[in-house]
């Protein structure tokens, strides 16, 4: 495919919560808001566009992030829209994260099982589901699980023990002699196995949520989406120096709050208190009061159904 795909300098370091995240390396050399950004050729333009857009409230332009669900270049575009459509678009859209949970691609299923977790949306569940039941590798199996875990669990819990263990589904394409042989094995292997309990708890725990599915609200560890909870839980890694599960959280009070959080992070290192002061001045704030659990919210505002 042919175009342009430079990541532009403004944009170094973005969409990586290890280092920018949200936020921009440089001001931008082109108007945002404009449609030409929006139209770019360059897709990171447009990704950068949509964001500029949300962060004033103007929510309906993540509808142009589609476009990217099946992308495969420029590498990581497809991982990427995903997950800003899953920031920045309104409810009444997530379904077309139930459509890419259903590509033919795996790995656009398995950065879409990531997108729903973020968006919390009780109505993407089935679909996150039988993409973990598709699923072919390890790998794919784990990071929808883990997803299907973080919306359905308040803690890694039996979903989340649950997530290695599965059969192989039917062949989607013809076989080499050698791949039909191997699947053959695996097959074997499992033969004697119980069949996979990860459906059937997160068929349960979905029921359990039946309210709140109903109701629409948004949940994060099987409670209502609350982004003080996740602040509280920032606060928990600095005390314990986990940085290996900052990146998340992170992703999730700098897209709901607008927060500058890169002092959190130097050299890909925890700086305990920045974290401190952010997530404790954050807390006490007069804004803080002012997000509804089970609300989704993108830069303050809340994102419209």
């Amino acid at each position: 495919m042919n175009g342009n795909f430079e990541l532009p300098p403004f944009l170094h370091g973005c969409f990586d919560w290890r280092f920018n995240g949200l936020q921009w390396e440089a001001p931008p050399p082109i108007d945002l808001l404009s449609d030409a950004a929006l139209s770019d050729p360059n897709p990171w333009i447009v990704v950068a566009s949509v964001v500029e857009r949300a962060r004033s409230g103007d929510h309906a332009s993540a509808r142009r992030l589609r476009d990217f669900f099946e992308r495969r270049e420029p590498a990581s575009l497809n991982r990427i829209a995903l997950l800003v459509f899953a920031d920045t678009a309104p409810n009444g859209s997530l379904s077309s994260l139930a459509d890419a949970l259903q590509s033919a691609e795996p790995s656009t299923r398995a950065h879409a099982a990531e997108a729903a977790a973020l968006t919390g949306s009780l109505s993407l569940v089935p679909a996150m589901l039988a993409a973990w039941e598709r699923a072919r590798s390890s790998t794919d199996h784990e990071t929808i699980g883990f997803a299907l875990s973080e919306l359905l669990e308040p803690e890694p819990g039996p979903i989340a023990e649950s997530v290695g263990s599965y059969d192989l589904p039917p062949p989607e394409e013809p076989l080499t002699p050698a791949a039909r042989e191997s699947y053959r094995m695996v097959q074997e292997a499992y033969r004697d196995v119980d069949s996979p309990v990860l459906p059937g708890l997160v068929r349960e725990a979905l029921a359990a949520h039946a309210g709140a599915a109903t109701a629409g609200t948004a949940l994060w560890r099987a409670a209502p989406y609350d982004i003080r909870a996740v602040a509280r839980e920032l606060l928990e890694i600095a005390r314990d120096n986990r940085t290996h599960v900052i990146y998340d959280l992170r992703h999730r009070f700098e897209a709901f709050t607008g927060i500058d959080c890169r002092p959190m992070l130097h050299a890909l290192r925890l700086q305990p208190l920045a974290i401190a002061a952010i997530g404790e001045a954050f807390l006490q704030s007069e804004a803080a009061r002012r997000y509804e659990p089970g609300v989704r919210y993108f830069w303050g505002h809340r994102i419209p159904d």
